[in-house]
């Protein structure tokens, strides 16, 4: 573990060279914090996760308290009242801003967070399985709120979200080939009694769990593939490809070798997580999209073909509207049910659509290619954020380190 002197000095580095600050915002914008040197959960993944937290921790307290009594509401308020002190009091020792994020981290508080709401809840109510359910609650959300910030999950979304223009001109070249195929099995699906009296019954949780073995089931089958893909961009044969991939990035003013090789990477397992992670997600929400887009099409087919009278002799008693309109002789109809058939058809489309992906070789490149390009700059601007380190050390005359390895 490193040293207080060290961390220090860490941090002063950091301060004095704004390109370096620059990279690593760029890091952390693309879903790639783990490449950042130093990068530590206790100082870089927990403190940003300080408002998040606070906001699941009072909810949860909330919850577990109640507001049924007044004793109760003033504990609630107490309780809150004592988070914003231990925030702000050592802050203001500090000589910082109040509200100022903290610098780190730890176990302390981290187990306060899981466990202080199940602490109140056998206090009040007396009742252990309550107060273990909620613990247990607490560090499956608080392992979510890690995951999704520490690999930034919510900054690849965001990023490919972005990019909605350019994702809907490559899906569109994929759709006009997978989707019809689709389509044509599951129109048949559709209009068949069956799947709507099964799709009707889907409340609540079963719905979820339905739902959520397509996800996981087309999870898988994208798993089985991209660590290959990862393996297969992450080397570069010359320096002039480094600097095509980081142009337009902060890294592209890094000074880069005209001539030899570059380095072998040689990430470590969190960084190399992180590459699967990103792009895991952004196939993901490109599936999601095409989900979404046989979601549509099924609603605008039950709405004009399915009928109330028609949804009734499907599901056998009558279904319920949500909104219709009458044209003549004709009504359309907006039900739970065709929303549910649609949602499960939907689902089923992203998971059989992710297998084409993963099984057909021609679908595969062409839809890889994109991932491809993202991964191979990131990597690209690994190196020059490598190599603008090594530049930095020799010249502040540091003790030369080599800062490929993990």
């Amino acid at each position: 573990m490193a040293s207080p002197s060290n961390l220090m000095g860490l941090r002063l580095r950091v301060m004095t060279d704004p390109l370096r600050s620059e990279i690593e915002t760029w890091f952390v914008k693309r879903g790639v914090p783990h490449f950042i040197e130093g990068y530590r959960a206790t100082t870089n993944v927990w403190t940003r996760c300080v408002p998040a937290l606070v906001g699941l921790w009072a909810l949860g307290f909330i919850i577990e308290v109640g507001l049924a009594e007044n004793v109760r509401l003033l504990a609630v308020f107490g309780a809150i009242a004592a988070v914003f002190a231990c925030w702000i009091i050592p802050n203001r020792v500090r000589k910082r801003r109040s509200f100022a994020r903290p610098d780190s981290i730890g176990t302390i508080e981290i187990l306060f967070f899981v466990l202080s709401p199940a602490i109140v809840s056998v206090v009040i109510d007396r009742d252990l399985q309550r107060s273990l359910l909620s613990a247990v609650a607490g560090a499956v959300l608080l392992s979510g709120v890690y995951v999704s910030t520490s690999y930034g999950l919510v900054a690849i979304t965001r990023y490919v979200l972005q990019r909605l223009s350019a994702q809907a001109k490559l899906l569109g070249k994929l759709s006009s080939r997978a989707i019809p195929l689709l389509l044509l099995i599951t129109v048949t699906i559709f209009l068949t009694s069956e799947t709507w009296q099964m799709s009707s019954r889907l409340v609540g949780a079963s719905q979820v769990a339905t739902f959520g073995l397509f996800v996981l089931a087309g999870g898988l089958f994208l798993l089985t593939r991209v660590p290959g893909e990862v393996a297969a961009v992450e080397s570069f044969d010359l320096w002039s490809e480094v600097a095509d991939h980081v142009a337009g990035t902060p890294a592209d003013v890094v000074h880069l070798p005209e001539a030899g090789n570059p380095p072998e990477p040689d990430m470590h397992r969190g960084q190399r997580l992180n590459l699967v992670v990103m792009a895991l997600t952004t196939q993901a929400v490109q599936i999601t999209l095409v989900a979404l887009a046989v979601y549509a099409f099924f609603v605008l087919l039950g709405l004009v073909a399915i009928p109330p009278a028609t949804a009734t002799a499907f599901i056998g008693s009558p279904p319920h509207v949500l909104a219709s309109l009458r044209w003549g002789a004709s009504t359309f109809a907006v039900t739970t049910e065709l929303l549910r058939v649609s949602g499960f058809l939907a689902a089923f489309s992203g998971m059989a659509f992710t297998v084409y992906l993963v099984t057909d070789s021609t679908y595969r490149a062409e839809f890889a290619s994109d991932v491809s390009s993202e991964l191979r700059q990131v990597l690209a601007v690994r190196i020059a954020y490598l190599r603008h380190l090594e530049t930095v050390t020799v010249a502040n005359d540091a003790q030369p380190v080599n800062l490929h390895k993990a």
